[in-house]
């Protein structure tokens, strides 16, 4: 587990958080604007890097249980972090 506390500058925790992203199984070989603006609203909401990694990890491994001819099921941190999930 990636260690940053989000009190860090944002590039530092966008960084951490975009390599815990890019680590896990079929995601892109690397990061959109899109997800360094997401890591960058999760670092001023305040949200740790362990709370970013386990809803990464529990998201990737929803998606990769699922049926190949289900909808698509991307990965939505902001959504895992949402209240009622």
């Amino acid at each position: 587990m990636i260690s940053i506390n989000p009190q860090e500058g944002v590039d530092e925790y966008a960084a951490a958080a975009l390599k815990i992203y890019l680590h896990l199984p079929e995601t892109p070989l690397k990061a959109t604007s899109n997800d360094r603006q997401t890591a960058a609203n999760l670092h001023a909401r305040g949200i740790s890097l362990a709370i970013i990694e386990s809803a990464l990890l529990l998201a990737s491994i929803r998606r990769l249980s699922r049926c190949p001819n289900c909808r698509d099921s991307r990965l939505s941190v902001p959504g895992l972090l949402s209240p009622g999930h």
